[in-house]
Parts: C-alpha cells; sequence; structure tokens
C-alpha cells in the first residue's frame, strides 16, 4: 500500500510539475491578435492577471512565483489544478459580504481561488448586472469591486473552457471525416473563442478562434490546411499527459503560427515587445529614482559632493529608463510619444526630470537635483497605479478619433510639456513656500530669490508650451471635428491653464506679487494642470471623455487638500513675516506685497 501511495504522489506531482523553459519561451512568443493588435501571448497573459490578482505574477500555495505565461498555460491547460489558486485579489472584503460569500479567517484585503469564490457566483453575476447600470462615475468602491470581480470571473472561465474541445482528443478528427453534425461541432466548440491564434491565410485582417473555424466549415468554407494542422496540434496538447509530446505539439503549433504570421509581416515586433515588458523600465525607473532621492535627501544632513554626485547619477540613469521605455513604446506602435493617459504620466515625467537637471546644470544650487528624483518617482508611481486601475493593455490601438496626424501628433506632445514644466514650477514653489516656514537656510537671501527665479523661469516656459499646444489642439480639432472651439471641458481646462500662468506672470511683472507670491501661484498652478489633465476626464460629458479613469477622484481631493494647506501656510507664513516687519518698523513697505 505504501508502494502504491509513492506512485500516487509521484503521479499527483508530475501533474502539477512546472513548465519547463522552451515550452514557456514558445507560448511567451505565441503572437495572437487581441483588440485589433498583434501581440504575444505573454501580454495577453499579463495583463489577464493583472486584471484578477492586480499584479503581473502571482505565488501558488507553495510560494513558488509563476510567470504570467505559466499563469496562463495552467488555466488552459490545467483547469483543475488552476481552479485551486488564489489568484483573486478582492480589496475590500464587503464585497464579499455583498455577495453573501463568508470569509471568516480571512484580512480584510486578501486573494482567493476560484473554488473558493464559486459558490457565490449567481449573487456574483446578478448584482454585477445591477450595478452595470450604474454610471461609472456614481459607483460605490464596493459596487466597482464586485463589477471588476464578475469581469475577471467571467475571463477566468473563458480561458479554462477554451480547450474543452480537444480534451477528449478526437474531436478535430471526426470534425475532419464529417462525423460531427453542425449541432453537435458547435456545443462541442461553444466557448473556445477567448483567443485569436490562428492568422488568417487569404489576407483577411482578423485573426480567427476555434470557434470561428467551425463556424467557417459550417458555412461551407472548410479551414485552411495550415488551420488544421494548428488546430490538431492544439488539441494534442490539451489531450496528452506525456510531457515530451505536448512539447513537440507546442512547438509545431506555434511554429506554424509563427511562420504564418512573418509571412504576413505580423511577427517582426513580438520579439521587441517581449523585451519591452522583461525591462520593466518604469519600474525600474521608479526604484533608481528613490534611491536618486534617497541619496540627494542624504546630502541634506550629510553635506557631501560624492553623495550629490551618485544621487545625480541615479537620478540620470532612471531617466535613461524612462526615456527608453517611451521610446520602445514608440517603435512598437510606430507613433508619437503620447497617445494616452498612460502616456501622458511616463512623458510628463521624463520631460520634468530632465527639466530639472537642465535647472540643476544652470543654477547649481541643488534645488533642480533634489526636485528631479521626486518628479521622477511620484510620476512612475502614478504610472504603474494607473496600470493597476485600468488593467488594460497599454499599447492598444487608438479610438478612431484619435488616429495620428501632424496637428494630433504636435498637440499632445505640446501640451504634455506644458503640463510638465506647470508641474514643474509647482514642485519648485513647493520648495520655497516650505523653506520658508520651516525656516530652511533663514537668512540666505539669495538662496530663495533664485528659487524665485526658477519658479518664474519655468512658468515662462511652460506658458509658451501651453498656448501652442492649446493652438494645435484647436487646429487639430478643426480637421476630426469640423470646429475649432467647442468649449469641451478639455478644452476650457486648456484654456484656464493658459489664464492661470498669464495671470501669474503678469501679476509678478505689475509687482503685485513677488517671490513668495509667485511661488504660491505656482503651486495653485499645479492644482489646475492636475484638474485639468485628470480632472475633466472624470466628468464623462464632452469629446474627450474616453480618457474617463475611475479611482481618482479621491486622489484628487487629498492633492487638492494638501495643496491648499501649503497655500494656507504660505500666507501665514507672510502675514507674520509683515507683522514682524511692521513691528520693527524695517522693511515694512517691501513686507506689503507677497
Amino acid at each position: 500500500m505504501r508502494y502504491i501511495a509513492s506512485i500516487l504522489l509521484l503521479a499527483a506531482v508530475a501533474a502539477a510539475a512546472p513548465w519547463d523553459e522552451r515550452t514557456v519561451d514558445l507560448f511567451t512568443h505565441l503572437p495572437v491578435q487581441e483588440q485589433g493588435r498583434v501581440k504575444p501571448f505573454s501580454t495577453i497573459a499579463a495583463f489577464s492577471l493583472l486584471r484578477m490578482n492586480h499584479m503581473r505574477a502571482f505565488r501558488d500555495s507553495e510560494g513558488k512565483k509563476h510567470t504570467p505565461t505559466e499563469f496562463l498555460l495552467e488555466v488552459l491547460f490545467r483547469p483543475d489544478d488552476a481552479r485551486s489558486e488564489k489568484v483573486f485579489l478582492i480589496e475590500n472584503s464587503d464585497a464579499l459580504d455583498a455577495i453573501g460569500l463568508p470569509h471568516e479567517g480571512k484580512k480584510r484585503r486578501d486573494r482567493y481561488s476560484y473554488d473558493e469564490l464559486a459558490p457565490a457566483r449567481g449573487r456574483l453575476f446578478q448584482l454585477a448586472h445591477e450595478y452595470d447600470r450604474i454610471k461609472a462615475q456614481d459607483r460605490s468602491p464596493v459596487q466597482s469591486e464586485v463589477i471588476d470581480l464578475a469581469h475577471a470571473f467571467l475571463e477566468f472561465e473563458a480561458f479554462a473552457r477554451f480547450l474543452d474541445f480537444g480534451r477528449s482528443g478526437d474531436t478535430v478528427k471526426k470534425l475532419k471525416d464529417g462525423a460531427l453534425s453542425g449541432e453537435e461541432a458547435f456545443r462541442l466548440f461553444d466557448g473556445a473563442s477567448a483567443l485569436a491564434l490562428f492568422p488568417p491565410v487569404d489576407g483577411a485582417e482578423e485573426w480567427l478562434t476555434p470557434e470561428d473555424l467551425v463556424a467557417m466549415a459550417a458555412a461551407g468554407h472548410p479551414p485552411a490546411p495550415e488551420h488544421v494542422a494548428m488546430l490538431e496540434a492544439l488539441e494534442r496538447m490539451a489531450a496528452t499527459e506525456s510531457e515530451a509530446e505536448f512539447r513537440s505539439a507546442a512547438s509545431e503549433f506555434c511554429g506554424r503560427s509563427r511562420q504564418i504570421a512573418t509571412t504576413r509581416g505580423e511577427y517582426r515586433k513580438i520579439p521587441l515587445e517581449v523585451s519591452y515588458y522583461k525591462l520593466d523600465a518604469f519600474y525600474n525607473g521608479l526604484i533608481v529614482y528613490v534611491l536618486g532621492f534617497l541619496l540627494v535627501a542624504a546630502t541634506w544632513l550629510w553635506p557631501n559632493k560624492w553623495l550629490a554626485r551618485a544621487g545625480l547619477a541615479a537620478t540620470a540613469i532612471g531617466l535613461a529608463y524612462n526615456a527608453a521605455g517611451i521610446t520602445l513604446r514608440c517603435i512598437l506602435l510606430g507613433r508619437p510619444p503620447v497617445l494616452n493617459l498612460y502616456d501622458t504620466i511616463i512623458f510628463i515625467t521624463a520631460v520634468g526630470v530632465l527639466s530639472a537637471l537642465v535647472i540643476e546644470f544652470i543654477n547649481r544650487r541643488r534645488i533642480g537635483l533634489a526636485a528631479a528624483p521626486i518628479l521622477g518617482a511620484v510620476g512612475l508611481f502614478i504610472a504603474r497605479r494607473y496600470e493597476v486601475i485600468e488593467s488594460r493593455d497599454t499599447l492598444r490601438q487608438l479610438q478612431a478619433v484619435l488616429d495620428t496626424n501632424f496637428w494630433l501628433a504636435t498637440h499632445v506632445v505640446c501640451i504634455t510639456i506644458g503640463y510638465a514644466a506647470g508641474l514643474l514650477a509647482s514642485a519648485i514653489g513647493h520648495v520655497y513656500v516650505l523653506g520658508r516656514i520651516f525656516g530652511l537656510k533663514r537668512d540666505d537671501k539669495s538662496f530663495y530669490r533664485n528659487i524665485a527665479r526658477m519658479v518664474y523661469g519655468t512658468l515662462c516656459f511652460a506658458l509658451v508650451f501651453s498656448v501652442v499646444g492649446t493652438i494645435l489642439g484647436g487646429i487639430w480639432a478643426n480637421y476630426s471635428w469640423g470646429r475649432f472651439w467647442g468649449w469641451d471641458p478639455k478644452e476650457n481646462g486648456a484654456l484656464l491653464i493658459v489664464l492661470a500662468q498669464l495671470a501669474m506672470i503678469h501679476a509678478r511683472m505689475g509687482g503685485h506679487i513677488r517671490d513668495l507670491g509667485v511661488s504660491m501661484s505656482a503651486v495653485l498652478g499645479g492644482m489646475v494642470v492636475a484638474w485639468s489633465w485628470w480632472g475633466v476626464n472624470l466628468l464623462g460629458v464632452g469629446l474627450h471623455s474616453y480618457g474617463f479613469t475611475g479611482g481618482v477622484w479621491t486622489g484628487l481631493i487629498i492633492f487638492g487638500l494638501i495643496e491648499g494647506l501649503v497655500i494656507f501656510a504660505g500666507v501665514v507664513s507672510w502675514l507674520m513675516s509683515r507683522s514682524a516687519a511692521a513691528a520693527t518698523d524695517s522693511g515694512a513697505a517691501e513686507a506689503t506685497t507677497v
């Protein structure tokens, strides 16, 4: 009995054996079409896992980390094992209460398996259907989580039953021999539509799923021999328990797919996209930016030129990662660097960091050096959070209205440079305001004059690009929508940035505000930029409503409250300095202006 038990244990271990590197590599580079774009299998797996797990990797019950490709292979070919893995992240256990699922002994934020959530499946979809009728901006966090969980659940199920037609091992043969009735064929292949794995051989644009092939056969269009061979290989993978046979069938299937895709000219960028995600440039850039900030911050306590140089080097490396990621995205899409909200984040981050380093090169007061890694780390952190919130391929195809032309390309680049400069001016303005509040270099007037000059110069730079970008946006709107200006919320936001920056600069030129006033105005200008960049997208109205992003309201409100406190503290600081000057009757005239 002990011998039999050992055999059964070994069999169980073999059944759950990890995927070998060759198989994982084959599927990582397997081309698949999704939403009009041919991309690697690994990209689809990564964003599918991100929607379920909020990470691009997961750990199994033994704590071993798995890649997205391994995850999706497990769901496709070992669905029974995959259903027991804890891949669904529940951010708020109130969502489980809503669907009536007990969760005693679990954390408020925890991971669950499909099998653990399955008993509440009916209630989950019932509530998701009800909540889906509510506008996205009006849903509560629990309602949004229920809808997201339902979508993730359906996606998991679609992958898990994708290969059900092939598990018996003889379905394709019966289909070829005409031994299957149309009704039975549709029943067996129903659900085999989650992945468009078959590149057309007749010049068509749309790739095909196994279900498409059966539908074509029923309509009197037998599948091409290449597709039949691929379908047979797919079936062998689904039915076999032999690791060697699986590898052989996988090699045949992936090889045929790659050959057809190469002939069609659709495989060329697949290896580059795999490399892009392996590089993970923006995450690595975030880490290096944080390191740069820590090194620069250390010089505030222990002034040392080598620490400062190390901080500069780390920030430059972070910028190199940032720029490399943007460049690779441009090559992969064959388009300008800014086309969607995610692009604006990474591009504005890179421009802001570069501008801060240029200021440091000119000024050499370590203000730009301090601002650069902070902007870089905050920007790439926001990019990472946005990607989790959206959980969609950020290299996706554009909506028709955004399909680029010259005016769109120049408009978005200019306007985002204006955003970056406005935010940089705000960041430097914080140094002035907070420095005065906390008594940083209290007696060094030249230090604060230099900061004020930086703020003013950066505001002028921002105004130029904001004006040019707004005008170019109007020209593009005239080409796309037949009118230069329509008082769309996004257009109003761009105009508000221009007017705010004009007001700041004219107030300074007219002597109505001085150094502190310019710095506080720049902080306020950062709030205006944030609202125009993100806030108007959340309204869900206007021709720019395609930019709506859920889950951002809270962040904007917190940001506004913090900035409001900074401005309030600046006003208090000015009033206190004015009172002190009046009391000593020294410099009172100058103190009357902010």
